[in-house]
C-alpha cells in the first residue's frame, strides 16, 4: 500500500512538472521593433540618445522540450551593431508568465564573445541583456549594455555604467519575409546608419 501511494505520488510530481513546462505562452516568432537610444553613460561608440532605429527584426525562438528555455537573435543593422560591441547577435535566458530575460554569452552554443571597444585608452568588453515583455501579438523591453573586463587608465570614469535602449514591436505573419524599414525603397537599405558594423 505504502509502495502504492509513493508512486502515485511521483506520477503526480511529474505531472505537475509537465505542466509547468507547458504553462509557459509561446512567444516565438519574427517581431519588427524599433529601437530607441536612452543615455549612453559607457560612452558606446555609434550612439546618438533618442534616435530611433526602425523595422528592426528580432526573432524570438523557444526550446520545444521546455518552452521556458528562450533565445533571441538581432537582425539588420542593428544585429551588426551589437555583433560589433559584444561578438554576437544571439542571446539566451528563460521567459517565466508574459516576462523574458535573455543575456549574449548565455547561450551553450554561443561561441566566442570577445569583441572588445577601445575608448580613449580604455579596451573593454561588452554585455548585451535583454528584458521583454510580451502581450498578445506585441513585445516591449529594453537592451542594457554594461562594461567588462575594462582595461586601461581611461577606465576610471566609466564604472559600473549601463547604457540602455528601449524597443517596441509587434510579431509578424509568418509569411511575411524580409522587412523593410518604413523609410526604406528596398531591404538592402541601411536601418539605422548611426549605429554602423564595425
Amino acid at each position: 500500500m505504502r509502495r502504492g501511494i509513493l508512486v502515485a505520488a511521483a506520477a503526480a510530481a511529474a505531472a505537475c512538472s509537465a505542466a509547468s513546462i507547458a504553462t509557459e505562452p509561446n512567444v516565438a516568432g519574427l517581431y519588427s521593433v524599433s529601437i530607441v537610444d536612452g543615455a549612453n553613460p559607457c560612452q558606446l561608440p555609434g550612439w546618438t540618445e533618442r534616435q530611433t532605429a526602425p523595422s528592426v527584426p528580432l526573432n524570438f525562438a523557444q526550446d520545444p522540450t521546455n518552452n521556458a528555455n528562450i533565445s533571441a537573435v538581432v537582425g539588420g543593422d542593428a544585429g551588426a551593431y551589437v555583433a560589433a560591441l559584444t561578438g554576437t547577435t544571439q542571446m539566451c535566458g528563460t521567459i517565466g508568465g508574459n516576462q523574458a530575460s535573455l543575456a549574449t554569452g548565455a547561450c551553450a552554443d554561443a561561441g566566442p564573445t570577445d569583441a572588445a571597444t577601445r575608448l580613449d585608452g580604455c579596451v573593454f568588453g561588452v554585455t548585451a541583456t535583454l528584458t521583454a515583455n510580451f502581450q498578445s501579438d506585441t513585445v516591449q523591453g529594453t537592451v542594457t549594455y554594461g562594461v567588462k573586463n575594462p582595461s586601461g587608465a581611461g577606465c576610471s570614469s566609466l564604472g559600473a555604467c549601463q547604457s540602455v535602449q528601449a524597443f517596441s514591436g509587434v510579431i509578424l505573419p509568418a509569411d511575411a519575409g524580409v522587412i523593410v524599414p518604413a523609410d526604406s525603397g528596398s531591404p538592402d537599405s541601411p536601418a539605422d546608419a548611426s549605429h554602423p558594423s564595425g
